[in-house]
């Protein structure tokens, strides 16, 4: 009985010891270092003129476009840091959103046999 009360606290105190959520926070994935840009709805048609020539003027070069749904890649200039480059392409009308790309790996091997 003795074991297992002293079981029980020690499991009790390494809980405490950690924050509350801690656990449950994955770290980010990594960046890799191009930016994802939406345009918004009335600017698709345009996302490979006027926008992307804007997009250059600021600091990127558009990597990858699914002009369907107005989303750009656009690597930063050498030099210009991501969230620079993120902070004047919100400010650039036609810009709905701004975002980091990061890269995710899968936690575990898919088991579907399909």
């Amino acid at each position: 009985m003795l074991a297992v009360a002293s079981t029980a606290s020690a499991v009790a105190g390494a809980a405490s010891a950690v924050p509350a959520g801690a656990a449950a926070i994955p770290a980010p994935a990594p960046s890799t270092g191009n930016l994802l840009v939406l345009m918004d709805r009335g600017s698709h048609a345009v996302a490979a003129g006027p926008a992307a020539r804007a997009l250059v003027a600021a600091g990127g070069s558009v990597v990858r476009s699914v002009a369907q749904i107005g989303l750009l890649t656009v690597r930063p200039a050498l030099g210009v840091a991501p969230a620079v480059l993120a902070a004047t392409l919100r400010g650039l009308p036609g810009v709905e959103s701004v975002q980091l790309e990061r890269r995710y790996v899968p936690r575990t091997v898919p088991d579907d046999p399909a």
